[in-house]
């Protein structure tokens, strides 16, 4: 399971050696990478497998279950889906920072969906829309910050290209 992160560590350090990275971004590239590979075992090929097909199809069924009955341990799960998914956004937003964060939100959409795909066809878990939209709802929060952080940067890098050189290790970062 953990063989790609290991290939992934190979292939960015040959891009690190060869200039065409630089460290922390291969750092926080392996970092997410690891990080999705220890989501894609505790949700999927870690669980034991059930001998029928679990799916909710309506939305927002988990929100009405919490506020009609108040079950804590559905705030649990709830909560635990969006904060799994916090260092996912974070990671993916250092990443993609000289892009647009739309690509964060879509990466984890994509890993949220394959996960949930997975566990539909594995049965290791529930198959739920509400999962889907608790893990972006994570991505966001962690991303938010991060892309926020690479905005006012650019407006700052913007604003010293007019009145000095532009040299600075802030305006380095987002580059």
């Amino acid at each position: 399971m953990f063989g790609i992160a290991f290939f992934a560590y190979l292939r960015l350090r040959r891009l690190y050696r060869n200039g065409l990275i630089v460290k922390r971004c291969a750092i926080a590239e392996w970092l997410l990478v690891f990080y999705i590979e220890l989501l894609f075992f505790f949700s999927v090929f870690g669980r034991r497998s059930w001998s029928y097909y679990r799916y909710h199809l309506e939305v927002g069924w988990s929100y009405r279950s919490l506020l009609e009955s108040g079950d804590t341990d559905m705030l649990k799960q709830i909560l635990l889906n969006v904060i799994l998914f916090i260092p996912v956004g974070v990671l993916a937003a250092y990443i993609t920072k000289k892009h647009k964060f739309i690509k964060a939100i879509c990466l984890g959409l994509l890993i949220t969906v394959t996960i949930e795909c997975l566990q539909l066809v594995m049965r290791t878990g529930n198959f739920e829309f509400d999962d889907m939209i608790n893990n972006v709802l994570g991505v966001a929060i962690g991303g938010i910050p991060v892309a926020g952080y690479y905005y006012v940067l650019r407006l700052r890098s913007k604003s010293t290209k007019t009145g000095h050189s532009g040299n600075s290790e802030e305006a380095d970062e987002i580059r």
